[in-house]
């Protein structure tokens, strides 16, 4: 749902801003979409094998976890997402081990 002034002026840019600003704001945001198109179409390109390596996949299997697209797409899963080991009991945590039931105080 959008909002509009009632008299269908732009309710970011007020009707007192200038012609020239308003050109100015309209350039800099092609410059910035026309960048931005630019890069995706290159690394869309660039990574063509990968793409249609994991559709193939896809195709065939529909649901993939995240270790097998990255593998499907021919690519290493990124050290920011790979699940982190579960850290070792030590002596200061009184032995708990990863997934054990919280104490509730009550007998067992």
């Amino acid at each position: 749902m959008a909002v509009v002034p009632a008299d269908g002026g732009n309710p970011f840019m007020p009707s007192e801003t200038s012609d020239e600003l308003k050109f100015e704001v309209d350039r800099a945001v092609k410059k910035l979409v026309d960048t931005a198109h630019d890069r995706v179409t290159s690394l869309l390109h660039e990574r063509r094998s990968e793409l249609d390596s994991l559709a193939h996949t896809l195709l065939d299997r529909e649901t993939v976890d995240q270790d097998e697209a990255y593998g499907a797409a021919g690519l290493a899963v990124p050290a920011s997402t790979a699940p982190m080991p579960a850290p070792a009991a030590g002596p200061d945590d009184g032995g708990a081990v990863a997934g054990d039931p919280e104490p509730t105080g009550r007998p067992a």
